[in-house]
């Protein structure tokens, strides 16, 4: 299956057509497969890689064409697609089952690694939760939210969320809770449910009452190795929640208009969290898991709300993405690490460690590696640009999860990059 033709590589290409004043006929044959239209781009654009004076010549040209968003990103994109243009679409291990019932068929919102590493969770926006095994990239058992009764709502309200009564339900997050053995699942329109995973049946639901009852997307949750749950809705305050006394422990303070960012590292005792701070910073704030007392607060600069937060294992390291930027702070001194230019402009991406919190993963487009300690990328994770939904290193830190607007799960290789095994086969969603 080919990569989607995105919009960086896409546009380099129109850029080189206008500088060159030709273009392949082949690429603009309609009768061409996607595959066939793409392999086309390449063929035109590995001159230009090749080419130091041409690819300034052209990100110069798409400059002059575009506006400030082609000035920020214009060099930016053109490296990108260079480095990228050569890597793997195809897995080393492609043992995925291309059966139309044996894969996600739209896009994946969240992608997880069971505890013990046997597992991987996958939700996405067909209606199904997905476990896989991870030595043979096989559905061992789907959960599809659309044959539990839905919470009740007001059919008169179509907010831009709200699915169509004829589309199935969006699972938006799947996370393994304690030692594996259930799942905390979220979707449009239905409670927090937790599944046991042997049987695939609904346990328990976790209560949360949205801050806007018109608002069918489900709150942000996080899981704890310790049995917590974390939720935070849109507008709405963030609640700790343990499900084996059936009790909040506490409440936080949400976002205006926006879903607050959280992280839990219990191995530090510590839940980071964001609070708005003038038009153009957040506030970033350390406070003790067990009572959620503020320890210390930080500003980072670029929008007044957090893409998202993540720990190291140790709890030792933070990092809050805002708008083009990763900040990375060390827990303990109240300090900033580094700051990495993952991408010159805004976009919403995710971030999570490596196992030694000396790397950190970023996935805008697509997954990219970064050292810590020299803030300069170490490698991308293929060549693929489909909207990186989900990130998440395995338990043993060899390996890198990753869901994505196309419909397969993906498995890496963290220290080398490599394209090691598909879950599913990748659809690109209808619409």
């Amino acid at each position: 299956m080919s990569v989607m033709f995105c919009r960086p590589f896409a546009f380099a290409v129109v850029a080189l057509a206008a500088v060159a004043g030709a273009w392949p006929r082949a690429s603009l044959t309609q009768e061409l497969s996607g595959a066939e239209r793409e392999e086309a781009a390449k063929a035109l654009m590995r001159p230009v890689c090749a080419d130091a004076s041409l690819r300034e010549k052209i990100a110069g040209d798409m400059i002059a064409r575009g506006g400030e968003y082609e000035k920020a990103t214009a060099k930016w994109d053109m490296d990108v697609v260079c480095e990228q243009i050569d890597l793997p679409t195809d897995p080393v291990h492609d043992t995925a089952d291309r059966a139309d019932d044996a894969s996600h068929n739209n896009w994946i919102h969240d992608a997880r690694w069971s505890p013990d590493g046997k597992l991987i969770a996958t939700a996405g926006s067909d209606g199904t939760v997905r476990l896989w095994d991870v030595a043979t990239g096989t559905t061992v058992r789907t959960i599809d939210i659309n044959t539990f009764a839905a919470a009740e709502k007001n059919d008169e309200i179509k907010l831009p969320s709200m699915p169509k009564a004829d589309d199935r339900v969006r699972v938006r997050a799947a996370r393994f809770l304690g030692d594996g053995r259930r799942l905390v699942v979220a979707a449009d329109s239905h409670p927090v449910r937790i599944f046991d995973i042997a049987s695939g049946e609904p346990v328990a639901e976790v209560p949360y009452v949205q801050a806007d009852p018109e608002w069918d997307m489900p709150p942000f949750i996080e899981t704890t190795p310790n049995g917590l749950v974390v939720l935070g809705g849109y507008r709405g305050e963030i609640v700790v929640y343990d499900p084996e006394a059936k009790a909040e422990r506490y409440r936080l303070p949400g976002m205006p208009n926006d879903y607050p960012k959280f992280a839990i590292s219990e191995a530090a005792g510590y839940i980071a969290t964001t609070a708005r701070g003038t038009d153009r910073s957040v506030i970033v704030q350390l406070r003790k898991l067990e009572t959620g007392a503020l320890i210390w607060e930080a500003e980072a600069e670029g929008e007044p709300s957090a893409y998202s937060v993540a720990f190291s294992r140790d709890g030792a390291r933070l990092a809050v993405a805002v708008r083009g930027n990763a900040y990375v702070y060390a827990t303990a001194e109240n300090k900033l690490i580094n700051t990495l230019p993952v991408y010159p402009t805004f976009g919403s991406f995710d971030v999570t460690f490596t196992a030694d919190g000396q790397r950190l993963i970023a996935a805008l487009r697509h997954a990219q590696l970064w050292d810590i300690a020299s803030g300069k990328r170490v490698h991308h994770f293929g060549p693929f640009s489909d909207l990186c939904h989900a990130i998440d290193v395995s338990p043993d830190g060899k390996y890198l999860v990753t869901g994505h607007m196309g419909s397969d799960g993906r498995i890496w290789e963290i220290d080398s990059g490599t394209f090691f095994r598909r879950l599913g086969k990748n659809v690109y969603p209808p619409g």
